[in-house]
């Protein structure tokens, strides 16, 4: 509760704007390379639209939030072709095991995140989202 008495709800969604995105060959640096993953805004406004129910009685803020960009070695892409390969309706009921090692069963490989703090969402978007019909509902204020 607010000191104005008013009831306060935090809550927290988790959108995954991108999956299995790989490396670009754009190397900008030994061992450093640039990618791009585009996620448009009515990519957002659906996301938030199927996670939030409309509401006329509550004002919605974002806080600020994080992003995180986490990588992986090419062994873990190899990993998903292999398990995805006997997935689905034709699949195989017993996934072939998967190993890079030489002895034993396993995956060696390396796995990298950066993470962004305090990213906050601007004016501009708030203003969209009261405009747009898919998220107009969701009662967001700035």
């Amino acid at each position: 509760e607010s000191p104005t008495g008013m009831v306060l709800l935090r809550d927290t969604l988790l959108w995954q704007a991108g999956n299995n995105v790989e490396r670009a060959s754009i190397q900008v640096g030994p061992g450093i390379y640039r990618n791009l993953l585009q996620a448009s805004g009515a990519d957002l406004f659906r996301f938030l639209a199927s996670s939030l129910q409309p509401t006329s009685t509550t004002f919605r803020y974002f806080e600020r939030g994080s992003i995180v960009v986490v990588g992986g070695g090419k062994e873990i892409r190899e990993f998903n072709v292999t398990a995805s390969a006997n997935s689905g309706i034709t699949g195989a009921e017993v996934y072939p095991t998967y190993t890079n090692l030489s002895e034993g069963f396993g995956v060696f490989t390396a796995k990298n995140e950066f993470k962004m703090n305090n990213v906050q969402i601007t004016e501009g978007t708030i203003d969209s989202m009261k405009l747009n019909p898919i998220t107009q509902g969701l009662n967001f204020r700035f």
